[in-house]
């Protein structure tokens, strides 16, 4: 009965074409197997499944290989996909590349952020006779700096009327490093608030240090006050615990 109830919501997809996927039970374990043509579709198969079967194990052997009626030369794809970036909204500011050989799509060049980097991915991906992406966009870190600097040095001149830190900010693929030195924690807790809060920030990496040894709660203002539990390991900052 699971296998039939399987068969029959991969069929009905409607963004599915799966007239080569076979539903299989081998003792208590689901096996798939056929293929499809896109990557995004197996990625359909895999959400389908996985909520049919509540998060319980199965065996995905399904390949991803574009029907040969279908197929296009690389040149052909390389234009397709440079028409969909362009079209895409989003991506302003980007100077992108693809390359591709049988379906399969590199891109590369530059995004102002982490967002547009996911964001062309994202388009790409969803394609027709796109097989798989791998995503070499690089994040222009100057731009990223600049932002979180920008933001930090906002946050201190709300909340303490220009605190007079001198934090060093360094940032690759959306990664964002703190450094330098706060007068108390307050102050720290405020700029790693303020990098999260960037846009294309990922992840904030906390080397601040506390010039005074003061009580942190000294000088903290309310609304930090209530709402501080710092999670700290090895010096990563989670966005959960700000």
């Amino acid at each position: 009965m699971l296998v039939a109830d399987l068969e029959e919501e991969i069929l009905w997809m409607p963004s599915l074409d799966a007239r080569y996927v076979k539903v299989r039970a081998n003792g208590s374990q689901i096996v798939l197997t056929g293929f499809v043509p896109t990557a995004a579709q197996l990625n359909s198969v895999r959400e389908a499944v996985c909520r049919l079967l509540e998060g319980r194990p199965f065996v995905c052997d399904i390949a991803v290989r574009p029907p040969h009626h279908r197929c296009i030369s690389d040149d052909e794809l390389n234009d397709a996909a440079r028409t969909v970036l362009a079209w895409t909204e989003g991506l302003d500011g980007c100077e992108l590349t693809v390359k591709s050989c049988a379906g399969r799509v590199v891109l590369g060049g530059e995004a102002c952020d982490a967002r547009q980097r996911d964001i062309a991915e994202a388009a790409v991906r969803r394609m027709r006779n796109v097989v798989s992406v791998e995503n070499d966009i690089a994040i222009r870190i100057d731009q990223l700096v600049s932002k979180v600097t920008q933001s930090i040095g906002s946050t201190m001149t709300v909340l303490f009327g220009g605190a007079s830190s001198r934090i060093d900010v360094d940032a690759r693929h959306g990664v964002v490093r703190l450094a330098g030195t706060v007068s108390n924690h307050s102050e720290r807790t405020a700029a790693v608030r303020a990098a999260w809060n960037t846009a294309g920030v990922r992840w904030v990496v906390d080397s601040l240090t506390v010039r005074s040894s003061a009580d942190p709660f000294a000088f903290q203002p309310e609304s930090l006050r209530e709402e501080e539990t710092s999670f700290e390991d090895e010096g990563l900052i989670f966005p959960d615990a700000l």
